[in-house]
């Protein structure tokens, strides 16, 4: 009994940080947008760059995340009424060291979220993909080999 007992609390705990909501600095995915305005007052929301469908109000700042320092994005649902989407893209000097980098990232990802739901390759480069216990989606994505020399991780979760 004593040897699983370890196994039992590592499985608790995997399983606890997959249910809670992903947080960051003060944001939380779902949180409404009157509570997101007053975390980093500093740094205002953004309307959407143009009429795509895909771009949304955002606060943009820079923070550490994984070890590194990312540009931050906080990226509010389509009617701008709660936070739909935290993402990070880290920036690296050459192509090597991006992959270096990302595969770091990855590697931490995988050991607080444990296995990918999916994993996939693409001309731009690879990605992976978890689903929280709380709804949410994780993304990592990397595309350093095409002299982007950056990667993300993208925390989405839709409305409940």
């Amino acid at each position: 009994m004593s040897r699983l007992f370890p196994i039992i609390l590592l499985a608790a705990a995997h399983s606890s940080a997959l249910a809670e909501p992903f947080s960051f600095e003060g944001f939380q995915l779902g949180m409404p947008r009157a509570d997101a305005t007053q975390v980093r007052s500093e740094a205002p929301w953004r309307p959407p760059a143009g009429d795509a469908p895909s771009e949304a109000t955002r606060k943009e700042f820079t923070a550490g995340y994984l070890g590194r320092e990312a540009s931050v994005s906080i990226g509010l649902d389509q009617g701008g009424r709660f936070v739909r989407t935290i993402a990070f893209t880290f920036h690296s000097a050459s192509d090597s060291q991006c992959i270096l980098e990302a595969v770091a990232a990855r590697l931490q990802l995988e050991g607080r979220y444990g296995a990918a739901a999916e994993k996939g390759s693409e001309p731009f480069g690879r990605w992976v993909r978890w689903t929280t216990g709380d709804g949410a989606t994780l993304r990592w994505l990397e595309a350093c080999a095409v002299g982007a020399r950056e990667y993300f991780v993208t925390y989405t979760k839709a409305a409940d």
